[in-house]
């Protein structure tokens, strides 16, 4: 039985199929306030009128965000043995408003686990769920690089 929390590199193929799903988790409205800045939104020389969104409403970029935190819960990587990079999202699409109360929580569905190099490429089926709604928050596909410890590709360090 693979531990979902701690994978070595050389269980990483037999997780193609695996699915698991996280805890309910709550946005803090003053993290939302927090990303806003340091993902340079508020210095947007034209910005959105904020007052059209819902109050303690959690913006996408910030939703997206979220999804190495949800995940690190559930589905993560043996430090001593390999360590994971993002590589990519698709098809992130959002379906309901989520506000800083609403509680959400990640549905994750390893789709396909590919070799590529010394490493593997993973696929994340994710569906965020919304606890106020039978309709999810988001969907997205997501594409990791795990690869060995120790090992470089291209534009990285061991």
């Amino acid at each position: 039985m693979i531990d979902l929390t701690c994978v070595r590199f050389d269980e990483i193929p037999a997780l193609a199929g695996v699915e698991v799903v996280g805890d309910w988790f709550s946005v803090d409205i003053e993290r939302t306030e927090l990303f806003s800045v340091a993902s340079y939104w508020t210095d947007n020389k034209k910005a959105f009128d904020s007052g059209l969104y819902p109050p303690g409403m959690v913006e996408g970029f910030h939703l997206v965000a979220l999804l190495d935190h949800l995940s690190n819960a559930i589905l993560r990587t043996d430090p001593a043995s390999c360590t994971g990079w993002n590589y990519g999202l698709d098809g992130v699409r959002f379906i309901t408003t989520v506000r800083a109360e609403d509680k959400i929580r990640l549905r994750l569905k390893v789709s396909e686990v590919r070799p590529k190099g010394p490493a593997y490429v993973l696929t994340f089926d994710c569906t965020v769920e919304h606890s106020n709604s039978e309709r999810p928050a988001f969907v997205a596909t997501w594409h990791v690089y795990w690869l060995r410890a120790g090992a470089t590709f291209a534009g990285a360090r061991s």
